[in-house]
């Protein structure tokens, strides 16, 4: 069964190595900045010839490139895309952690090269196809329909896989989720880093112990070290710290022998000031991811929100690669309900997909059975997408909790520059 289930999972999740990751890294840069210049609106001004430069005025014609905001791409969408795509697309929204949402078409080479660096990242902490697996995420359609569909419970028999929704996570659910975990001793467990903590607390709290898992991997959220030896001393794994977005696909995780996250194949990563001059290794600034894989909408030099440190380490054989110290600059609030149910504010965020008249958003909570929906406005907002955000927000807290909306002109940065896209006032 093993062998069937891999070579299943081979052929539809590209454990092969696609043709685009087993170029060089700067000769993907190479290469993305060529197809850029010559088929994309936005960059035709790009004023010399990739090909013509050696890997280091590559790099410093990279830096004089301008940044690419959030507000460029919803203003130039139409001339930030591929005019000639035979690779097949759909369109991706941004997951909203930094308030922003936006949407990126994407194509099914980059979905491929994708699977394929997501695969190999789960490779490093010890994980293989047919391994037991559990994924503690957001699942808003399990919520509104109660069930999965034929595909999706294929998918995950396929992958011997289960997937605990964290974004309802009653007292309940949390003892059948570590019971899930305990009965079935997963080589591997995804979850977002407060859903997982939350868990390791209510663990600890209900002396719930024995668990046998083979390894962690967290995001979506900060890990800060008190989560980080919570849940590591609950569930007896080593933790490890992974970075991405729906925009750029995964960025960087951390490795067993190195707590800094490695920068993965399909990105350039660089960080800057406030004034957009790259900053060196060791500076905290504004990460600027670059898309080395995604050629139906090329993202170059991408403002994606956060903040972070850059690095350098060096593998065995002397080569030097390129890590993220630490990032910083993401806050996701955990909201209680009246009952004292835990609702992961990714769920939240989730809320706000596709709706292309927000242009930033926050979710408050100003108490039990009060939620405060500021939002700043590119359009007027239709009374049905209220009405769904509403229904969706007492679906988690209850018909009781009000639901208040707050339209501004703008919504402000904190000091810190740390924007928080779901705010916990209890």
């Amino acid at each position: 069964m093993n062998m069937v289930r891999k070579n299943l999972l081979n052929s539809l999740f590209y454990i092969q190595k696609p043709s685009l990751l087993r170029l060089k890294k700067g000769d993907m840069l190479r290469a993305i900045l060529d197809h850029a210049k010559n088929n994309v609106v936005y960059y035709s001004g790009l004023y010399v010839n990739p090909n013509e430069l050696n890997d280091k005025d590559l790099f410093d014609c990279l830096e004089e490139m301008p940044l690419l905001t959030k507000d460029i791409i919803n203003e130039k969408i139409d001339d930030l895309q591929t005019s000639k795509m035979s690779l097949g697309s759909y369109w991706n929204t941004s997951g909203g952690s930094t308030g922003r949402p936006i949407m990126i078409k994407q194509d099914y080479r980059y979905l491929a090269c994708s699977r394929h660096i997501t695969h190999e990242q789960k490779r490093l902490v010890g994980f293989n196809w047919g391994d037991r697996f559990i994924k503690i995420w957001g699942d808003d359609r399990e919520i509104f329909t109660g069930k999965h569909s034929i595909r999706e419970n294929f998918v995950f028999y396929l992958k011997n896989m289960t997937l605990i929704n964290s974004f309802q996570m009653s007292n309940q659910k949390k003892i059948a989720a570590l019971n899930e975990i305990k009965s079935s001793s997963p080589q591997l467990i995804v979850s977002y880093v407060q859903s997982i903590y939350d868990l390791a607390c209510f663990a600890e709290d209900n002396s719930i112990s024995g668990f046998s898992v083979g390894a962690i991997i967290v995001s979506a959220g900060t890990l800060y070290p008190f989560m980080r030896n919570k849940i590591e001393d609950v569930f007896g794994a080593q933790v490890f710290n992974r970075y991405g977005s729906r925009e750029v696909g995964n960025i960087s995780i951390s490795t067993p022998n190195e707590p800094a996250m490695k920068i993965s194949k399909g990105v350039w990563v660089e960080v800057v000031d406030s004034k957009g001059q790259v900053l060196p290794d060791g500076v905290e600034g504004e990460i600027v991811v670059t898309s080395l894989i995604n050629y139906s909408m090329p993202l170059i030099r991408y403002r994606i929100g956060d903040r972070g440190v850059l690095g350098v380490r060096t593998d065995p054989k002397g080569n030097s690669y390129k890590v993220l110290e630490n990032v910083t600059g993401r806050s996701v609030d955990l909201f209680t309900t009246e009952n004292g149910d835990k609702v992961d504010g990714e769920y939240f965020t989730h809320l706000i997909y596709f709706k292309n008249w927000i242009n930033r958003f926050q979710f408050i909570q100003k108490d039990l059975n009060s939620i405060l929906v500021r939002l700043e406005l590119k359009d007027s907002a239709p009374d049905s997408d209220l009405k769904e955000i509403e229904k969706k927000i007492k679906a988690v807290m209850g018909d009781k909790c009000q639901v208040k909306y707050e339209f501004v002109s703008k919504i402000i940065d904190p000091p810190s520059g740390k924007f928080r896209f779901t705010i916990s006032e209890i």
